[in-house]
């Protein structure tokens, strides 16, 4: 999943390694309620009408050289700044390869001391 910053910023700086979707539909495993929000989420509570999907992130990594809404235009061909859900043009995920940017957290839950990379 990468994230879009609206400005100051516009650009992308973000990239978290999620795990596929969970649901609330009928049968399925609640979530673990050992992050934030995951028992609001499991309760149906009134703040979280709307959201059906939830995802558990693995890794947040920050781009070294984010990539901006003038480099998305003249390089990637997108015409807007991204809002909501928009695909990633697969040119970007080519050219930038999310495994070499500046791990902040891992899958344990362990931050990266200083912004130093972890792997």
């Amino acid at each position: 999943m990468w994230f879009y910053r609206t400005a100051p910023h516009s650009a992308i700086t973000h990239i978290c390694e999620i795990l596929p979707a969970r649901t609330r539909k009928p049968g399925e495993a609640p979530l673990e309620e050992n992050g934030l929000g995951n028992a609001e989420f499991n309760s149906r509570h009134k703040d979280w009408d709307g959201y059906g999907f939830a995802y558990k992130i693995v890794s947040v990594y920050e781009l070294r050289k984010p990539i901006s809404l003038a480099a998305m235009r003249s390089e990637y061909g997108i015409r807007a700044a991204p809002r909501g859900l928009v695909y990633l043009p697969q040119a970007v995920a080519k050219r930038v390869v999310w495994r070499q940017q500046k791990l902040l957290i891992r899958k344990n839950g362990e931050e990266a001391r200083n912004g130093e990379d972890k792997d």
